[in-house]
């Protein structure tokens, strides 16, 4: 396989893992022909937290507190909606906006503008649409 291939074959790697929430670092070595260590790849991965999926709940898991109370109403939004990261932003924004906000409130705010930074990753490797 040709130097530019396998880097290909990496990023996208990298790619993938990204929208499944795991960060990769990637280092590749190369040394003279007697320097002994030729074309080494090291990969380093390791699973993101706080990202508001299923496989990895943020601290702010709203899961957790509907278990505990099953008879509350809740509404769930998939990064698929194409209205998924302009309806997340505008209720962060609200809420990082409200005087009353906590420190705690705010920081729930911060994490759900990345959570739709990561639902438009998502939208840009498998599309979006409307609702279900």
């Amino acid at each position: 396989m040709n130097n530019e291939r396998v880097l290909q074959v990496i990023q996208d790697a990298v790619n993938h893992a990204d929208g499944r929430g795991i960060r990769v670092e990637v280092q590749l070595d190369s040394r003279n022909i007697f320097g002994v260590l030729r074309d080494r790849v090291n990969v380093t991965a390791e699973k993101r937290t706080g990202l508001g999926t299923l496989n990895s709940p943020s601290k702010f898991d709203c899961l957790a507190k509907l278990q505990r109370n099953p008879n509350m109403p809740y509404f769930l939004m998939l990064a698929s909606d194409e209205q998924f990261a302009k309806r997340i932003r505008d209720w962060a924004i609200t809420l990082s906006n409200d005087p009353r906000s906590t420190q705690a409130q705010r920081d729930k705010a911060a994490e759900a503008l990345e959570v739709a930074g990561r639902g438009e990753a998502w939208q840009a490797l498998h599309g979006k649409k409307m609702a279900d």
